[in-house]
């Protein structure tokens, strides 16, 4: 073997192994993933499809889980054939570069496809991401400006990523440090940004509902919508860490034989099945915590709650308008809470119950809002 051949079956083998990192993170990813989707889905199928929320919700599983199905099954039969060709079909008197090169344009259809579809779940993926957050701020919704801006650059680069990346003339030149490969890290930062703005927003959220309860003396209270709101944080911050992983590796300067190559590959394989996994993740963790908190469409509240009937009238109430109707109600009359029964009591003149009950009842009345307020 010549030294020109020994050099090109070297290289070859680093790009496989790099391939492999790939493929195998994804398929260990997609391993979880299956059992994920048959819990969430068995879920949302029980509580019933009803709701438009829920049937969106049910739907996006259902495609993320496509996507996800296809891309996997894509890089598996890639991989084998690359090998094929390179290592099993060549023709020893024509080894040379194009021994490498052969194989991608052969199968540039598998480019189509894995562009396209690793697009599609990213999109699928932060829009579940804004739409969490959205939920939040039903009178606000000037608050979302920031991450519906985000999400729409974040569509447009990757949609334009796919689209060259699909290319014949493209995909041979996307090594890292190339106009196509710094597309992609864009769209990967605009991802980024956008996750991390709605998961700042609802932190903000969350801030605001725990300094309310702790002002009335309700510090040990944890309301259902309070542990849901915290489910939403703690994913939001895992996705941030995988995004900014991903981000960081892939910045590095391109070097196959460098343990950095491999956690690169592997960092962006997990981003790309993690915006598969977060819908499913989401339901099936709300789903856990049998609350009736109406997260994504996931739970319908009771069609007879004297509680949430009453509250109806209030779902798009703010932070700003609980703290008036705080201070109001040392003025005007107020409903009392029956804490046996759950129902409101209206009173005629002036209460005669102390105001730290007055306060715990408004406190209580926030609560059913921002409960009601989680409704997509």
């Amino acid at each position: 073997m010549t030294p020109t051949e020994a050099f090109i079956l070297r290289f070859a083998g680093m790009g496989t192994r790099l391939r492999f990192a790939t493929t195998i993170t994804l398929t260990l990813c997609y391993g979880m993933l299956v059992p994920l989707f048959a819990l969430s889905t068995r879920s949302l199928l029980r509580r019933g499809l009803k709701p438009t929320p829920t049937k969106i919700m049910f739907l996006v599983t259902i495609i993320a889980f496509v996507c996800a199905t296809v891309t996997v099954v894509s890089r598996l039969l890639h991989q084998a054939l690359q090998i094929q060709s390179i290592y099993v079909d060549f023709d020893p008197e024509k080894f040379n570069a194009l021994t490498l090169v052969g194989p991608d344009t052969k199968y540039e259809f598998f480019y189509f496809i894995q562009g396209w579809m690793e697009t599609l779940l990213v999109i699928m993926g932060d829009g579940i991401v804004v739409w969490r957050a959205w939920a939040l701020f039903p009178g606000e919704t000037w608050m979302m400006i920031g991450p519906c801006v985000l999400l729409f650059a974040t569509a447009a680069t990757k949609t334009t990523w796919a689209a060259l990346y699909s290319k014949k003339d493209y995909n041979l030149l996307s090594p890292k440090g190339s106009p196509l490969s710094r597309l992609n890290d864009a769209g990967l930062a605009l991802s980024l940004g956008t996750n991390f703005l709605t998961t700042c927003l609802i932190l903000y959220k969350l801030w605001t509902h725990r300094s309310f309860q702790a002002a009335l003396g309700l510090k040990k209270r944890s309301s259902p919508v309070e542990r849901v709101m915290l489910i939403l944080v703690e994913s939001g911050v895992l996705l941030l860490a995988i995004q900014l992983g991903s981000l960081i590796t892939d910045l590095v300067p391109y070097n196959p034989q460098a343990p950095m190559q491999y956690v690169g590959s592997i960092f962006y394989a997990v981003w790309i099945m993690s915006m598969t996994l977060y819908p499913s993740a989401v339901v099936f963790l709300v789903d856990q915590e049998r609350s009736l908190v109406e997260t994504f469409g996931l739970s319908v509240p009771p069609k007879h709650s004297p509680v949430l009937d009453d509250m109806a009238v209030e779902q798009s109430a703010t932070h700003q308008e609980v703290s008036v109707a705080l201070q109001a109600s040392r003025q005007t009359d107020t409903d009392t809470l029956d804490s046996m029964d759950g129902v409101i009591a209206h009173h005629d003149g002036r209460s005669e119950i102390p105001e730290k009950e007055r306060e715990q009842e408004l406190s209580l009345r926030e609560s059913t809002i921002l409960e009601q307020s989680v409704v997509l």
